[in-house]
């Protein structure tokens, strides 16, 4: 319904950015995070397109996180950089939260580097407590 919604509003010149993001997460909420992740690449290859903005990326990166797909996680991060779209410490939480799922802790580890090395700053800690559930 979410898709068929979709390609209606882009057919009559409706869709916006945030159509697709509303998209991904209905597609998501059903299980279907490939799905969702499907709708940022068509975002990013088809100049038809509306270009993702921050919450499309994040819509993104939760479905990969809730999907236990870490690896889809860092890969969404590093097209934010690309796409000149930093992440924002939701991002990064999620990526975070999708390595612990994972098992993948020194990739959860490797995202504080980054996130240090670009200069976004954790204020409250947050994050460095969902890096340690994530080693557990």
């Amino acid at each position: 319904l979410a898709l068929g919604s979709l390609e209606e509003a882009h057919s009559r010149g409706l869709a916006e950015a945030r159509s697709f993001r509303a998209a991904m997460a209905a597609v998501a909420a059903a299980g279907r995070w490939s799905a969702a992740l499907g709708l940022l690449d068509s975002m990013l290859e088809r100049a038809s397109l509306p270009s993702p903005d921050l919450e499309c990326f994040n819509e993104a990166m939760l479905a990969s996180a809730g999907a236990l797909a870490w690896t889809e996680s860092l890969r969404v991060l590093e097209v934010m950089w690309q796409q000149r779209c930093p992440p924002d410490l939701r991002a990064y939480g999620c990526a975070i939260r999708a390595c612990g799922h994972g098992e993948a802790w020194q990739h959860a580890l490797s995202i504080l580097d980054t996130m240090r090395e670009r200069r976004c700053e954790d204020t409250d800690g947050s994050l460095w407590n969902t890096v340690v559930w994530a080693y557990q």
